[in-house]
């Protein structure tokens, strides 16, 4: 009995040993001050860089608008959420992701893509292919992407997916992707949607083109510039199915094979 006693006893003390080391571990945890990030760096995927320097962005412009600097770093997964909101807000670039190490971190920072830039509201505002909103601006440079003119956008903000009033923004933004990946950006110079979902292209020889977007966009901007090729310089085209027509300044028409 004395030996059962004895043996009883000493588990007990090794468990509440046990307890207090325990407790003692995670109080010097919750004393101990949590690892917070100390150092910030910039590093720019693509043509990030380029752009960041053509509008006078520095590494530090980065770091100060991400607010990473001072956070806690095993709370990585709350605040990085704030932060690509943060870049995001700048118009053209994205923060695809934090990398750390120890206290350090690591801002990865990629531009997107301009695409075209929206008149509305006496505004122009200039969307990639996934609507974000990149520039706001009252006045153009001449280095904006395709205007585009009739797709009015509702309440568009910088850093944020906007979207358009009626249907006509996204039949404009596609009309630009086809410009765009055909490399047509040097014919085409401007998008004008219409009524009864015709379209008003401006051209670099000054000739407007009119297409219809019952018919497909890429065949129809083709036959245009096959056209424009073969000299057309004043009046009008306008393009319908797989043929184009010639409208001269005095009123009449000339069918004319586009392709």
């Amino acid at each position: 009995m004395a030996k059962t006693a004895e043996k009883n006893g000493r588990t007990v003390t090794l468990i509440i040993t046990v307890c207090i080391v325990f407790l003692l571990v995670l109080l010097v945890i919750y004393l101990l001050p949590e690892t917070r990030v100390s150092q910030v760096q910039v590093s720019y995927l693509g043509a990030a860089r380029e752009k960041a320097a053509s509008m006078g962005l520095a590494d530090a412009d980065f770091v100060r608008r991400s607010e990473v600097t001072g956070q806690k770093v095993g709370a990585k997964a709350e605040w990085e959420v704030q932060a690509k909101r943060r870049i995001a807000s700048m118009g053209y670039f994205r923060l695809d992701e934090v990398r750390l190490d120890g206290s350090s971190a690591n801002l990865i920072i990629s531009a997107r893509t301009p695409l075209a830039t929206i008149s509305t509201a006496g505004r122009y505002v200039t969307l990639d292919e996934d609507k974000y909103v990149l520039s706001i601006t009252d006045k153009l440079t001449g280095k904006e992407p395709i205007r585009v003119y009739g797709a009015e956008l509702r309440y568009p903000t910088l850093g944020e997916v906007t979207m358009g009033v009626n249907q006509r923004l996204d039949e404009a933004l596609e009309i630009a992707k086809v410009i765009r990946d055909n490399g047509l950006t040097g014919v085409f110079t401007e998008i004008s949607m219409l009524e009864n979902r015709e379209v008003r292209l401006g051209t670099y020889r000054g000739v407007p083109v009119k297409i219809n977007l019952r018919f497909d966009v890429a065949t129809s901007l083709d036959i245009a510039k096959s056209m424009l090729d073969k000299g057309v310089d004043e009046g009008s085209i306008e393009v319908a199915g797989e043929n184009g027509y010639y409208k001269p300044v005095q009123d009449t028409f000339q069918s004319i094979n586009g392709m």
